[in-house]
């Protein structure tokens, strides 16, 4: 089954996808990030990346990070400041953290920034599949109007370089942290049902 995360309560569901609605953790700071993974009730952790990548796969209590391309350096001459790198990659596979991809961010952003977004997410799919890293693609949408069809996420995670099988399994990822890797589910995560 698809299951897509979202940051809104939203009542119906569909036929083949299951919405998931998540809290994401930002933090500015070290000391804010570890304070709020370390307080934090849910089950199921998702953190926003950019500057704090490292803290965030080093710290074993994470299950998702996303927006790990989310950096304001510049891009160097022959690849890209992704935000990901073979040592990164290491660490999220050895801690089993998964790398997110957000559509939503995509969606909102225009011209040159939405090419540079995707290349950094192209690299980053690329680093994923070499060290073996879990993917998920996810819409993230704010409100009922930014939901997505599960085949325009697959399309996504094509364009990004993913296999057609590679993008599947982004959209079943999720359900491997709510049911094999969890066993039940709190306050931070609520998993709507018709």
């Amino acid at each position: 089954m698809y299951a897509d995360l979202i940051s809104f309560k939203h009542e119906s569901i569909g036929k083949n996808i299951m919405f998931i609605s998540a809290n994401i953790i930002k933090a500015d700071s070290w000391m804010e990030l570890n304070k709020k993974i370390n307080s934090s009730k849910e089950e199921l952790i998702i953190a926003e990346g950019g500057e704090l990548n490292r803290l965030i796969l080093e710290n074993k209590r994470v299950d998702i990070i996303v927006g790990a391309e989310k950096s304001k350096k510049n891009d160097f001459l022959h690849y890209r400041n992704s935000g990901l790198n073979q040592v990164l990659c290491k660490l999220a596979r050895k801690n089993d953290i998964a790398v997110a991809f957000n559509f939503n961010e995509v969606l909102k952003l225009k011209g040159a920034g939405r090419s540079q977004l995707i290349g950094r997410m192209m690299q980053n799919v690329r680093m994923c599949r070499k060290y073996g890293v879990r993917m998920i693609i996810a819409s993230f949408a704010t409100n009922k109007f930014e939901l997505k069809n599960p085949s325009d996420l697959m399309s996504f995670g094509m364009i990004l370089g993913m296999t057609p099988k590679e993008a599947k399994d982004g959209l079943e990822n999720v359900s491997y942290f709510l049911s094999d890797k969890k066993e039940k589910i709190t306050d931070g995560l609520r998993i709507i049902k018709k």
